[in-house]
């Protein structure tokens, strides 16, 4: 009897060492792959941190260019911001349509930033940029601002997006009570051809309020495309053999709704979903 105590003392003891090992790794830098990207197939630091959903901050890149020239140096800041949190960190990459890295990212703060991971593909915090924001956060209005340098590519790649996943936290140093926030925001090829874009219109189908944009263009298969709900939600869209380009949003409110292209801002459809 004696002997499963001590056994059950070992195992308690070993899974301490292991959750706070765990916790500080996260603090110190999230894993590669947690940003809601297509590289992350679609895995965010909710996968750990808790609840997660719910709450009032937000998480931005700030200088993504509109349109990007190939080989031009871009200096972005990711900004995580939470007035009811104490602090935060972030993940941040540029891919493309596949989720192929886009570009290189590179660190111009050494002390508060590096890569996940084995490659360059993802950028997060360190443990001192942590601890950096925790300090100044409520100087800085709460929130916190992470630099990263993007190079866009030598070549080609058609439109690129940043994803980012801001993590709004109590400093706890547990994964309970933090928030995570998303964004994504592409940046287009220099010289897109707008002209190319024959129609944009929306589509509402009632009951549950489901929208429906679609683009109607000349565009080669493959090519992707993002449109934008009321102005907020983005959806990326593939252009099919057709030319046609199509992404929903589930859930929405009733009354008047407007699908725009996020590539051609004049490009829109209207619709609506009567209550």
């Amino acid at each position: 009897m004696k002997k499963h105590k001590r056994l059950s003392v070992v195992v308690v003891a070993g899974l301490t060492l292991t959750l706070g090992a765990l916790v500080e790794a996260r603090r110190s830098g999230a894993a590669a792959g947690y940003n809601g990207s297509i590289a992350s197939s679609g895995l965010t630091c909710m996968e750990c941190h808790t609840p997660g959903t719910g709450g009032s901050g937000s998480v931005e890149i700030l200088g993504v260019p509109a349109e990007y020239e190939l080989g031009m140096a871009y200096d972005l800041t990711v900004r995580v911001s939470d007035a009811a949190q104490l602090g935060g960190g972030f993940q941040l990459s540029a891919e493309d349509a596949d989720g192929n890295r886009a570009g290189d990212l590179t660190l111009t703060d050494t002390a508060r930033t590096k890569y996940s991971g084995s490659t360059h593909h993802f950028v997060t915090h360190t443990s001192d940029g942590v601890d950096d924001s925790i300090a100044n956060w409520a100087a800085n209005g709460g929130s916190v601002e992470y630099p990263v340098r993007w190079t866009a590519p030598m070549s080609g790649m058609g439109t690129i997006t940043f994803y980012a996943a801001g993590n709004a936290i109590n400093d706890n140093f547990l994964t309970t009570g933090d928030y995570i926030y998303l964004t994504q925001v592409p940046s287009l090829p220099s010289g897109f051809d707008c002209g190319a874009i024959n129609s944009v219109s929306a589509k509402c189908k009632d009951g549950a309020f489901k929208v429906v944009g679609l683009a109607k263009t000349s565009l080669a298969e493959g090519t992707m495309l993002h449109m934008t709900l009321d102005g907020g939600a983005t959806k990326m869209a593939t252009v099919n053999r057709r030319g046609k380009a199509k992404a929903n949003w589930k859930n929405v409110a009733g009354g008047g709704h407007t699908v725009c292209l996020v590539e051609c801002p004049g490009e829109c459809g209207s619709t609506t979903c009567n209550p």
